[in-house]
């Protein structure tokens, strides 16, 4: 049963009711922007354990709980007078406050069976992306994903920019963004005046009213173990109009980002059933391109082809080496919303996982006819076969409820298509982001397919995520001097757009 948590929620909301709005979200984009390492604090923001200490997380300072305050701010906060939260001391006692309210819900909530488990990894769904903020290699993924020729133009249909121009717009708005909060668009006076239509388009997708955006927030709003985890509007409106249409607020650029990066799946799924499938496919290549610029030199990389009578299509890439073969299975399924936060007697999160599994027991259908001999590209010479799912959302493949409950879908769809069982121990699978397999690219520059996927697989590590078995194995062949794609995101800074004036830009 689910408590209601209003009463020991009320004394906050009054006091946030007394605070003005604006202030607060400036302080939350200062706040922000020094936890990414983006700006320095004003004096007034900086407190004496935030000089104490050598990382903001350990005076008590989390990106997600800034979070959690912009909302509150949005839903209660005094627009025009309150009182002014300009002060390091009095933001930190509403985050002091957040903090006392997550644990209070959690303590009051009588789950049952997996609650504990399903808490362990909804608290990872909302923090770890904090953690690992928007990368290089997150935007470099991004841009040749997008990049692809249906899926480029689809997004130009979308939105009227190119990939080139969109990116070169995340890029100048994140530089100007670094120091102040709001959206000023300076770089637009030199541009051609034919791409500002579009960006007053995308302004008006990612921007809305203070009373637009009260009245989005109030409507998600929990008051039970799910208050910390409702979806905030923030994440698909990034930008708040101050007064006019012109006048934009960002509290937190590193959800700009997320919106105009991730975010555009959601834009264009809901215009076409089709651009899951683009997106599908450009995954697929850039996984490809990733292991072949990777590690074409020194592996042989088989890209899918059709095989049998019906026709079907094999494993999507096959990196071999000398001493064993990795099947990878490009997977786009993420979790939904639900399945990320919420606690509720129809386990959204079980629900989520049944998918993955059945993407784990198509891998393995298709590993069974490449064993057989089926395939025509690619012959097994008796080397270990490692199946590999990679998602390009994270799914938080740890924990003893996410091992057990996928395990228990892969069970059952091994039983319903009569699959050999024993080849989930002759040839183990792993689930891994995209992040994490560019990782394991990496590492296999200089060490060994077998050697790598052995220690994954064994019982030691065997429920650990890739990344940390990855860092904790393999410390120093992880590193790399910069992004796998930072050289063709530089180009993006360059190439000719409506933005830079120059080739067919200038025309």
């Amino acid at each position: 049963m689910t408590r209601d948590i209003h009463d020991l929620y009320k004394p906050f909301r009054n006091r946030i009711r007394e605070t003005n709005l604006w202030t607060g979200l400036m302080s939350v984009f200062a706040y922000s922007q020094f936890i990414q390492g983006e700006m320095n604090l004003p004096a007034l923001l900086m407190t004496p354990r935030l000089r104490s200490v050598e990382e903001p997380w350990q005076a008590g300072l989390f990106p997600w709980a800034l979070e959690l305050l912009a909302r509150e701010l949005i839903l209660h906060g005094q627009s025009r007078t309150g009182t002014r939260l300009t002060d390091g001391a009095s933001v930190f006692a509403f985050l002091a406050t957040i903090n006392d309210l997550e644990n209070e819900a959690w303590r009051i909530h009588d789950g049952e069976g997996n609650a504990v488990f399903l808490e362990m990894s909804r608290i990872a769904y909302r923090q770890f992306h904090w953690q690992a903020g928007v990368t290089t290699d997150d935007l470099a993924r991004y841009y040749l994903m997008f990049g692809t020729p249906e899926l480029a133009t689809a997004i130009e249909s979308e939105f009227g920019l190119t990939v080139v121009e969109l990116f070169q717009l995340i890029l100048l708005v994140r530089n100007e963004m670094i120091q102040q909060p709001m959206l000023q668009l300076t770089f637009t006076r030199v541009a051609l005046p034919a791409v500002l239509p579009a960006l007053d388009a995308l302004a008006s997708r990612l921007a809305k009213s203070l009373d637009e955006m009260r009245a989005l927030t109030a409507d998600v709003q929990r008051y039970d173990v799910n208050w910390a985890y409702t979806f905030n509007p923030l994440r698909e409106f990034p930008l708040i109009h101050m007064g006019n249409e012109r006048s934009m607020l960002c509290p937190i650029p590193y959800l700009l980002t997320r919106r105009l990066t991730d975010g555009v799946y959601y834009d264009l799924i809901r215009r076409s059933d089709n651009a899951v499938s683009l997106f599908g496919n450009a995954f697929e290549a850039f996984v490809g391109r990733a292991a072949r610029k990777e590690l074409g030199d020194r592996a042989t990389i088989f890209d899918d082809q059709v095989y049998g009578t019906p026709e079907k299509r094999s494993i999507d890439w096959i990196i071999q080496d000398e001493s064993a073969a990795l099947f990878v299975e490009c997977k786009l399924a993420r979790p939904d919303l639900k399945a990320q936060t919420v606690i509720s007697d129809r386990d959204p999160f079980g629900a989520a996982l049944k998918r993955l599994g059945d993407a784990v027991v198509q891998v393995y259908a298709t590993l069974t006819d490449a064993l057989a001999g089926d395939y025509l590209h690619w012959k097994s010479d008796g080397r270990p076969t490692f199946p590999l799912i990679v998602t390009l959302a994270e799914w938080h493949a740890f924990g003893p409820y996410f091992g057990r409950t996928l395990q228990t879908h892969v069970d059952a769809g091994f039983s319903r298509r009569g699959i050999d069982r024993t080849l989930l121990e002759r040839c183990p699978y792993t689930i891994c982001s995209v992040t994490e397999f560019e990782g394991m690219l990496s590492v296999l520059r200089t060490v060994r397919i077998d050697e790598v996927m052995a220690g994954k697989t064994g019982s030691e590590h065997r429920d650990w995520m890739v990344g940390p078995y990855l860092n904790h194995r393999f410390p120093a062949e992880t590193e790399r001097p910069a992004a796998l794609f930072d050289q063709e995101l530089r180009d993006v800074i360059y190439a000719p757009s409506r933005f830079t004036r120059v080739g067919q830009g200038s025309t």
